[in-house]
């Protein structure tokens, strides 16, 4: 039998784990997207750098989507 504490503490730690995968899955796509970009256009501008580290998961996915079609960063960000 489970006690209370021992649910709510289960409770936390489930939260805390699917907290911590979803900022490693964000990360993983920065990093990936980040190198898509410097690959095919060269060096990041600082702000690029700012606005894919601030980026969401669905705005990745968003600019992702734009690198083949681009002609520059500028066309993926904006």
């Amino acid at each position: 039998m489970t006690t209370w504490a021992e649910y709510w503490t289960q409770q936390g730690e489930a939260r805390g784990e699917a907290r911590g995968e979803a900022r490693g899955e964000r990360h993983g796509r920065v990093v990936l997207l980040r190198r898509v970009l410097e690959t095919r256009f060269g060096a990041l501008s600082p702000d690029a750098t700012e606005r894919l580290a601030n980026a969401s998961i669905e705005q990745l996915e968003s600019w992702a989507d734009r690198v083949l079609a681009a002609t520059s960063v500028f066309d993926v960000l904006a």
